[in-house]
Formats: structure tokens, sequence, C-alpha cells
């Protein structure tokens, strides 16, 4: 009976050993994980630029765009050119069907025949000077007629461009009157622009010269904002605003939907750090000793990312961006692993 309770003392006590270092050893582990140190993520800051962006949407329009008519009516005889086509100016596009010319020559002979008619009856006085002022009126009109048709059989490029629409084919009879969109259309390589409607608000902010950001095709085009409306669109109540954009590649086409960054304050080469780290406008907590540190500074310009630092951090200074919340001064930290 003894020797059967000292077994079981013993089982007893090895449990207790047991159970004592497992304990131990959960706490050495509490004390690894609740150190006290707050788990932190720092950046640094550095010398950049800030700026003040408004956003906006509009469409690229190029300035020489251009629906081109033939000057007078008649029957397409050839057309040289195709859609796609590069045309230098003054290039021939098409030519008009010289049978076209005999309206025009018939009215100019009936009204030649009636002025040499006229100048005769008038040198014999057989008329008066208002009667044949008429009809020397009737003739110029005809003779500049026929001269302006047979100037305009032939129709030019008016600048160097490409060529978007070629609206009819050969034997078609154009009609001036009633062709209203034009024989071809050609785009120019020149500059280009877009226009953005702003509120009363931002166009305090807007004056011409001002830089701006154009962004199409996956990347930024430089723009300069060249006119501001002096009065408000009527229906919207917003203000036009004309950018210039550098499109020196010829990348950017013409009705493309862009979106826009006004940009109408900026400094360049100054100290700044996330906006993140910020606990109030003018506090940063930096890291000194694996300590957190309290730092008062004077701030500037803000973007939607960075706040520009007058004063109180130098650039390369670590400042806490993420486990600054509620973090006390002088408190052990330690950077997020990653």
């Amino acid at each position: 009976m003894t020797k059967k309770i000292l077994y079981l003392m013993m089982i007893i006590i090895s449990c207790l050993s047991m159970i004592s270092c497992e304990k131990k050893e959960n706490a050495n582990n509490d004390n690894d994980l609740f150190s006290g140190a707050r788990y932190i993520k720092t950046s640094k800051a550095i010398i950049g630029d800030i700026e003040n962006v408004l956003s906006y949407s509009g469409y690229i329009e190029y300035d020489e765009v251009i629906d081109i008519t033939p000057k007078i009516s008649g029957k397409i005889e050839k057309i040289f050119v195709k859609e796609g086509d590069y045309v230098k100016q003054n290039q021939l596009l098409a030519k008009i069907d010289k049978n076209s010319l005999e309206q025009f020559q018939a009215n100019f002979n009936f009204a030649d025949k009636n002025f040499k008619r006229a100048q005769s009856l008038y040198n014999e006085k057989a008329i008066d000077l208002k009667t044949f002022e008429e009809i020397e009126t009737q003739w110029i009109n005809a003779k500049t007629n026929f001269d302006f048709a047979k100037e305009n059989l032939e129709v030019k490029a008016p600048f160097a461009g490409i060529i978007t629409n070629v609206s009819m084919k050969v034997n078609e009879n154009y009609d001036s009157m009633l062709n209203a969109t034009g024989l071809f259309r050609i785009i120019g390589y020149g500059e280009v622009s877009t226009e953005v409607f702003v509120s009363d608000n931002d166009i305090k902010l807007i004056e011409i010269n001002q830089l701006a950001k154009i962004k199409a095709n996956d990347k930024h085009y430089e723009g300069v904002i060249e006119y501001v409306s002096p009065e408000n669109d009527k229906l919207s109540g917003l203000n036009k605003i004309k950018i210039k954009v550098n499109n020196q590649h010829n990348e950017l086409r013409n009705n493309q939907f862009v979106l826009v960054e006004l940009i109408p304050q900026f400094k360049r080469n100054v100290i700044i750090v996330p906006r993140d780290a910020l606990i109030n406008e003018n506090t940063i907590i930096t890291v000194k000793n694996n300590r957190s540190l309290y730092k008062k500074i004077q701030t500037g310009m803000t973007d939607r990312h960075n706040v520009e630092v007058i004063s109180g951090l130098k650039a390369g200074e670590d400042v806490i961006i993420e486990g600054n919340s509620g973090l006390d001064d002088n408190y052990p930290v330690t950077e997020f692993s990653n």
C-alpha cells in the first residue's frame, strides 16, 4: 500500500513539473510577442516636387482640321488620294470634269456679246450711261465666275496632313449646295489642344501659361494653358479653359479622350514626406534608438500623397507612416520585416 502511494505521488510530481515547464515556455513566448515594442513602417523625408493638381477630362482637338469642298459643282473626273494618305500642302487631290465649265462659258459668251453690243450703242448714244453700266456689270460678273471656275477645276490640299475621309467616287456629281460634308477631310500635324470646363472655385487658381499634364495612351504629355474664358457657360455655369498640348510625336489623335491635370501651384526641390506621416498639421513621429520621437514641423503645400516640410525636419530622416496612430513619445518601436 505504501509503495502504491509513493508511486502515485511520483506520477503527480512528474505531471506538475511538466505543466510548470510548459507554462514557463508559454510565458517566454508571450514575452517575445508582447515585449511592449510597437510594430511600425517608416519612410524617409526626401527632396522632391509637390504639386496642387486639379483633375478634369476632355478631348483632343487638332487645330488644323478641315472638310475640303470643291469650289465649283460638277462631275468628279479623277481622285488622286485615298483615306490614310499623307499629303503635302498644295498637293493635287482631285479634278473636276472640264465639261462643268460649259454653263459658266455659256453665261460669259452671252454677257460678252451683250457687252460688245452695248459698247457700240453707247458710243452711238443709243443707250444712256446707266444702262451701259448695268450691262458692263453683268459682263464683269460673268467673266469673274468663268475665270474662277477655270482656276478651280483642281482640288488641292490647303496644308500638309492626313486624309481621313473621302466622301465620293469618280464620276459622281458634286453639288456644293447639297454635299455639305465636303469631298475630303484632312487633319494637319500641327498644334493640338483640349478644352475643359472648371468650377468657379478652381478658376480662381488658374492663369494663362500655367502647366498642365495630359494623360493618354498610358503616357503623360505636357500642356500649357493658353486661354481662360472671361465668362461662364450659360447652361453649366462652368468656365472654359483651353490647353495647348505637346504632340511632338503625333501620338495623340483628333477627338481622343484624355485625362487632364491642371497644376496651378507647384514647388520644386523641397523636403517632402508622405501625408500619412502627419499626426496633426504640425506634428510627425521620427525614430531614434528604436524609440518614437515626436517632432514639431512647419508644413507648406500639400498634394494627394505628400506634404511639404518647411522646417523641423531634414532630408533623409525616417518618419513613421504606419503604426503611428495612438503612439506615445519615446515608446519602443520595431520596423515591420518584409
